[in-house]
């Protein structure tokens, strides 16, 4: 099943260009790890009659600014299934797609009607250049590893209303660990903030230190983490030696920001 990181918040409404007082909203777009999207909306039908529509899945898609067509790979609805759209309720639906290439920004989300019907409301996505680069990427896994499932989340000592999940860590045969985590700014304002990679490290119960060897963000980059949004980030370390088991991960903010929270895993 694939793990959506988004949502980007939308709520972009347009009215129907074929049924009266028909409005359909965009509420949010959700990136996968893989960069895979999901994109979330609202159809409510604010007529005193019924409207019997659907969608033609094969011909809708979404398109980047490099006239790149991406095809629906998946939806919550069949594909020119009649739906009967009743007077005064709400319908929600969801399309995915696969993730966008040469680094696009600015998408275009065209759905047609079922049997020639015509298009439904189009909406135009930006997408956030923060949650493109960790998420885009081809493989966030460590090759020939195991996953531990972690999943602990803690609130974040400075920033308010900023949870911070520590999903699951890799490990390879040779004992090389990534450590995968989620910042989420579940407040209402935007957060600056980064990693000083040099001043972050991997502890264990003999007070052995192992050093980043590679992180998906750059130490010291600023980073703006916008309201509502999670981010992914996964750093990796090297083996751990006197077969210890017991390890604490300690992220530091940049330019002195201080601590982000840390994390307490046992090795199986």
């Amino acid at each position: 099943m694939v793990q959506f990181l988004g949502p980007i918040i939308v709520n972009q409404e347009r009215k129907h260009p074929k049924y009266d007082d028909l409005l359909v909203t965009l509420t949010n777009a959700e990136i996968a790890q893989n960069g895979s999207m999901r994109w979330n909306l609202v159809f409510w039908n604010q007529s005193k009659r019924d409207y019997g529509f659907g969608f033609n899945l094969d011909e809708s898609y979404v398109s980047d600014e490099f006239g790149q067509l991406y095809e629906i790979t998946d939806a919550s609805v069949k594909s020119g299934e009649l739906i009967d759209h009743r007077a005064g309720l709400r319908y929600a639906y969801w399309f995915d797609f696969p993730a966008v290439k040469n680094e696009a920004k600015n998408l275009t989300l065209s759905l047609q009607d079922r049997q020639s019907g015509g298009p439904h409301p189009s909406f135009n996505v930006v997408l956030p250049v923060a949650l493109q680069l960790p998420l885009n990427q081809a493989s966030t896994t460590l090759a020939n590893s195991s996953s531990i499932e972690v999943n602990q989340t803690v609130k974040h000592p400075k920033y308010d209303d900023l949870s911070v999940t520590l999903t699951t860590v890799d490990i390879t045969e040779n004992g090389l660990t990534r450590w995968h985590l989620l910042f989420w700014n579940q407040s209402k304002r935007d957060y600056g903030f980064g990693f000083n990679l040099d001043e972050s490290y991997v502890s264990d119960e003999f007070g052995q230190l192992y050093e980043i060897t590679d992180a998906s963000v750059k130490s010291g980059e600023l980073i703006d983490h916008r309201a509502g949004l999670r981010y992914a980030y996964w750093f990796d370390f090297p083996a751990v030696k006197n077969e210890a088991k017991n390890l604490t991960l300690s992220l530091q903010d940049r330019q002195g920001g201080g601590p982000h929270p840390s994390f307490n895993v046992t090795l199986p």
